[in-house]
């Protein structure tokens, strides 16, 4: 996720191996959950941004078609999973 203003992060209930964090000049959140079977996140602002870009996400490594809910993407990898 990248700002053109700089962020501001608080995680959310993170564990194990859950990850939040800020790119130096503070403009590219990154960040990956593991499921644990609990709720996780984080919490973000920007500085009075203009422009909020979010990349295409993914579970399991693979890549979520635009517009689908995260369930849907989940099945969808679940499947293909199975078919290896």
């Amino acid at each position: 996720m990248h700002a053109d203003a700089p962020m501001r992060l608080r995680p959310v209930r993170l564990e194990g191996r859950d990850a939040v964090t800020l790119s130096a000049d503070r403009r590219t959140l990154y960040f990956r959950f593991y499921d644990y079977g609990h709720i996780d996140g984080v919490d973000f602002v920007t500085g009075c941004a203009t422009r909020l870009l979010v990349g295409e996400p993914r579970v399991d490594g693979t890549r979520c078609r635009r517009g689908a809910s995260t369930s849907a993407c989940t099945e969808s990898t679940r499947r293909t999973s199975r078919s290896r």
